[in-house]
């Protein structure tokens, strides 16, 4: 089930790009839910709501079969929201984002029959007190929940940011909101966020779901919890200056305990400028947690060696392609290609007396086309084009008294260069390359590695 699409919170300070496209100001719907099976739930939330343009106030539902977030919708400064979502159970969380990270929020269970339509649902908010927390790494057990299989969406789950004083912990509080919100706007792979550690808790009690005077006795609860493929996890400490906070985030795989990721950075604590790093941060997670940015390198390193009966030659190529997206979101191709040059060329005479006397470096152009393999892995296709028998080196050998010469004779090919097609993880890698192709005379030898770099369009903010 996709994530509504939704007009931009915070309009003075949000970017549009982290933001999915508008389907009215105050509904949320996920694709496909405004069917005949479809019910409405409508009303108001009370409490501290921010100021246009210097926060976030939503109410976000979650599936309570799956831990799914399957619909979100803005309050409006007058507290107003309308949230239409399929029939069934749902765990309501409404927040309240002031500036320094000031959060409150509420849960209520509510049920929705078939076309019903449920208003003056009426949600009082609590502030949120975290408490002051060590940053400290802590590796996630595995959950207990079934995994995605391989083919479905990318499944994260996003836990409360943490800090090492009680203003730093409500500000990592506040931030966790935010960003939760604005990762609904990535854009490079397809995405499903789970609920996060200040929801699983009430999610997983069944009694505290039918305490809810809005969640009807008779909704089934058939407890499948959806196990995040990944968990983002923040920590907050004392930054270079009184005004902002160091950051410390962590992208993990929770079923092993891998760190996919660690990104740091300094954010500023009030004010527009908090608001501007918490975007930074959700478009870097945005990038990061899809594994797919709009760019890769490659680089190609190669010793390459040809033997003739005569001589036998080396050379070198080192060249760097920029692969960019061909394709609209999801990204799934990549293409770039690039020039080369033989370098470091010997011809060594096999014929006493008999020295290369002038070499002609020769040079050539190479592709690489990138595709997704699975949601963790990227295939590689190197493409030579015909430079593998076209592009060389050459040489001209001179003998005593010029008995013989010999004019432009060739060098290193990369003909029966193997293998061409390479796998590598999302984040990148080197692979290695070793292959060999004897007449038995002439023949041709490569050795070197291919090196895969992505080039992450987003960071976090430095201070």
């Amino acid at each position: 089930m996709a994530v509504p699409r939704l007009t931009a919170r915070r309009p003075a300070l949000v970017r549009p790009v982290l933001l999915l496209a508008a389907v009215g100001a105050a509904i949320g719907t996920a694709p496909g839910a405004a069917s005949a099976a479809s019910g409405t739930v409508a009303g108001t939330v009370r409490g501290p709501l921010p100021k246009p343009g210097s926060g976030d106030a939503s109410v976000r539902a979650y599936a309570v079969n799956t831990g799914r977030l399957v619909g979100v919708a803005n309050v409006s400064p007058t507290g107003r929201f309308s949230l239409r979502l399929p029939a069934g159970g749902y765990l309501l969380h409404a927040t309240s984002v002031r500036d320094r990270g000031a959060r409150s929020d509420r849960l209520v269970a509510v049920s929705l029959r078939s076309k019903q339509v449920r208003r003056g649902l009426r949600i009082t908010l609590q502030r949120v007190e975290p408490a002051a927390l060590d940053p400290v790494e802590a590796t996630p057990a595995a959950p207990a929940a079934a995994a995605l299989p391989a083919t479905t969406r990318i499944a994260y789950r996003l836990d409360e940011f943490t800090g090492d004083s009680q203003a730093r912990a409500t500000l990592g509080s506040g931030l966790t909101a935010l960003v939760a919100d604005d990762l609904r706007g990535a854009e490079s792979c397809s995405t499903v966020q789970v609920a996060g550690d200040d929801v699983l808790p009430t999610l997983r009690s069944a009694s505290a779901l039918r305490r809810s005077s809005s969640f009807d006795g008779s909704t089934k609860i058939r407890r499948k919890l959806t196990a995040p493929r990944l968990v983002v996890q923040g920590a907050l400490a004392g930054g270079p200056t009184a005004a902002t906070s160091a950051a410390t985030v962590r992208i993990v795989e929770p079923a092993t305990g891998h760190v996919v990721d660690t990104l740091t950075g300094v954010i500023r604590t009030r004010g527009k400028g908090m608001f501007t790093d918490e975007r930074r941060i959700a478009a870097t997670l945005a990038e990061r947690i899809c594994q797919r940015p709009r760019r890769y390198r490659v680089a190609l390193n190669l010793k390459v060696r040809g033997e003739y009966a005569a001589y036998n030659s080396t050379a070198a190529i080192a060249g760097s392609a920029t692969a960019k997206v061909t394709d609209a979101s999801p990204y799934a191709l990549w293409k770039g290609s690039s020039p080369f040059t033989y370098t470091d060329n010997v011809f060594r005479s096999r014929v006493s007396g008999c020295p290369a006397s002038a070499i002609y470096p020769g040079s050539g152009s190479w592709g690489a086309r990138i595709t997704v393999a699975s949601s963790a892995a990227v295939q590689l296709q190197l493409d030579l084009g015909t430079a593998d028998a076209t592009a060389y080196s050459t040489a001209d050998f001179s003998c005593p008294q010029d008995i013989l010469v010999v004019t432009k004779a060739p060098g290193p090919l990369l003909v029966g260069l193997k293998p061409r097609t390479f796998t590598f993880p999302s984040a990148g890698g080197t692979a290695t390359v070793d292959s060999a192709i004897r007449f038995p005379i002439p023949g041709f030898l490569h050795t070197g590695t291919l090196t895969l770099t992505p080039l992450w369009s987003h960071s976090l903010p430095q201070g």
